[in-house]
């Protein structure tokens, strides 16, 4: 495969700008970001008119919009409740083996601290961290999948602290 040109425009480096969650409970969602990764609203409102029809591809469509922010300015969350049309679940999206985006990853400082207030929060029940191979990264790096209360997959994941056998048991 040939290299892509690189056009004038894409000159600047790229950066990450939010990441998209179409959730069934506002409340609930909103609840479980802010508390979990102490996020506050940056933006509540309603999206509507010709632009956001045009943009979804949905005549009529209307969604309630909650971004959420963080002390980082490159970590934000967005937030969805489609109104018209109504979100639905698609379980085979569920599936970590399914092709396509499956999860994203929240670097945390303490993993164990980050999963017990997922378990406060009712989430992450039975989770436990696991560490990565050091042959795969030498500086260390412990992990756990989560899911949101609309089973978006969450990887946190703490680097550079590994347990030894004995801190393990």
């Amino acid at each position: 495969m040939a290299p892509l040109a690189v056009s004038p425009p894409m000159t600047i480096l790229p950066r990450f700008d939010h990441l998209n969650i179409v959730v069934s409970d506002m409340a609930e969602s909103t609840r479980f970001y802010r508390a979990l990764f102490g996020m506050s609203v940056a933006l509540d409102c309603d999206l509507s008119g010709p632009w956001f029809e045009a943009v979804t591809g949905y005549p009529g469509a209307r969604a309630r919009c909650v971004i959420l922010g963080a002390a980082d300015p490159g970590f934000r969350i967005e937030l969805l409740r489609y109104l018209s049309p109504p979100g639905r679940t698609e379980p085979a999206t569920r599936r970590l083996v399914t092709e396509g985006l499956r999860h994203f990853a929240v670097r945390v400082a303490d993993i164990d601290a980050a999963l017990a207030l997922a378990r406060s929060l009712g989430y992450a029940e039975g989770v436990e961290p696991v560490q990565v191979p050091l042959s795969i990264l030498p500086a260390g790096k412990r992990m756990a999948y989560i899911s949101d209360p609309d089973g978006v997959v969450l990887e946190l994941a703490e680097y550079g602290r590994c347990r030894t056998a004995a801190e393990r048991e």
